[in-house]
């Protein structure tokens, strides 16, 4: 089961397409490997399950994974299950944060499987929409008809996905350098005493 949530991930980052491409008629139409997109791999993630009655071993997954060094906002989302048939086509679920609803766009990327289809949406979040998950009293997907319930255990997961996710998104590097002295009208530096020659200084010659 675990490589089918990787390989979605992956479909995921590549922007949640299930098809294959259309095969080259010729040799010459071979791609070549500084064609094909470098795919860096989310440098946080998050994993949990859930209880899926529609799922023959009896749980779904629920992934987080996000780039915080780059996007200080998103966070992509991976929710699935095995079953028998492909129920969540519908294009939206809905997010009950303690009774406040948002509505979010979903995408359908499960993979077929030799006993049914492994039924999976992929969405879009914000780290804030995240971090109101982790802080609420009750939590809940709306996905096509079927509900999945955010459990505390799973919370107290989304509260260290959000710590850690604010420690990649702070920057920690040097301050940026100190603006360059700027002339007066009396063409006297202005920006500290640091630009002015010492007394005992000879002047620069002109």
């Amino acid at each position: 089961m675990r490589t089918f949530v990787a390989l979605l991930g992956m479909f995921m980052v590549l922007g949640g397409t299930h098809a294959l491409p259309d095969q080259p008629d010729s040799p010459d139409e071979l791609a070549t490997v500084g064609d094909e997109p470098f795919v860096f791999p989310p440098s946080l993630t998050a994993e949990m399950t859930w209880s899926s009655t529609r799922s023959p071993v009896g749980w779904g997954s629920f992934d987080l994974t996000a780039h915080p060094e780059t996007d200080e906002i998103r966070v992509d989302v991976l929710l699935g299950t095995p079953a028998s048939h492909q129920q969540w086509t519908c294009g939206a679920m809905v997010l009950d944060v303690d009774g406040e609803r948002e509505p979010v766009t979903a995408h359908w990327a499960g993979v077929p499987m030799n006993d049914g289809v492994f039924d999976a949406v992929t969405a879009q979040l914000t780290i804030d929409t995240v971090r109101r998950m982790a802080l609420a009293q009750h939590v809940r997907v709306e996905l096509c008809g079927e509900g999945v319930v955010v459990s505390p255990e799973q919370r107290i997961s989304l509260r260290d996905f959000v710590e850690r996710f604010d420690d990649l998104a702070i920057y920690e590097g040097p301050s940026a350098p100190s603006p360059p002295p700027e002339l007066g009208p009396h063409h006297e530096w202005i920006g500290g005493s640091e630009w002015l020659l010492d007394d005992r200084e000879s002047p620069y010659p002109a």
